[in-house]
């Protein structure tokens, strides 16, 4: 591992963008590029990432998965309703570098 210094690279809380918002609604998906924000190197192999859902209006199960392949049966996190869930997960940058989260 080499250390970066934290940094958010998505936050749906935010401004509508490409690392913002809007908030994500239910069985709707978005893709987030990895690399470049936060100072990620394109050349990047892996991940160390935290998943946070804040304050849902009702529970859910946010996945992240490559482009391209069907949406997988085990969730990143799994948050009930107007609680906040956190999660870390390790992930291979292919698989993050245009993950979506439904």
């Amino acid at each position: 591992f080499y250390t970066l210094t934290p940094c958010r690279v998505a936050d749906t809380r935010g401004a509508a963008g490409p690392y913002g918002g809007p908030a994500l609604a239910g069985l709707t998906s978005r893709t987030v590029v990895m690399a470049g924000p936060g100072g990620i190197p394109p050349e990047a192999d892996a991940l160390a990432i935290n998943v946070t859902v804040t304050q849902p209006t009702a529970g859910g199960h946010p996945t992240i998965y490559p482009p391209g392949v069907p949406l997988p049966v085990p969730s990143t996190i799994t948050s009930p309703a107007a609680q906040t869930r956190a999660n870390t997960a390790l992930f291979g940058l292919a698989d993050v570098r245009a993950g979506a989260v439904p």
